[in-house]
């Protein structure tokens, strides 16, 4: 699936608002952001693919329509208020909501920036920010 190493490396090269955490890149697991308490903001992103559609007949070999979410869990340092957040969402929006990448030929439509997880774990606030996008990818099904 081209759509996941195409984000990453999107996002390596145009996000600069925080530190981020690739050495559990696509790992779910909250805990992980919690390891650092000196940085006050801690970005760590994953991509999940969520439906493949195709797009021809035969379904065998051809056009893939591929939905994406990419997530990007915020880590927070407590006391650290919720500027930081806010002002590192309002990144995220202007380098993905609602605009089209293209990356080696790979186009990704990306939708709407939604903010959906708010919790607290370790003494650290966790914001979760996520944006779909769709690739049209030439996958093999066999």
């Amino acid at each position: 699936m081209k759509g996941i190493s195409a984000i990453a490396g999107h996002f390596q090269q145009n996000w600069t608002q925080t530190p981020i955490s690739w050495e559990y890149f696509n790992v779910k697991e909250e805990g992980i952001l919690t390891n650092n308490p000196d940085l006050p903001i801690i970005a760590a992103p994953y991509v999940e693919l969520l439906n493949v559609t195709s797009m021809t007949i035969p379904v065998e070999s051809t056009t893939k329509r591929c939905l994406y979410g990419f997530h990007v869990v915020f880590s927070l340092a407590e006391g650290s208020g919720m500027k930081l957040y806010w002002d590192a969402l309002l990144e995220f929006q202007k380098l993905y909501e609602n605009r089209t990448v293209s990356i080696d030929e790979l186009s990704m439509a990306f939708e709407e920036v939604r903010s959906s997880i708010s919790s607290q774990r370790d003494g650290r606030s966790l914001q979760q920010s996520t944006v779909l996008f769709t690739t049209y990818e030439n996958l093999s099904l066999e």
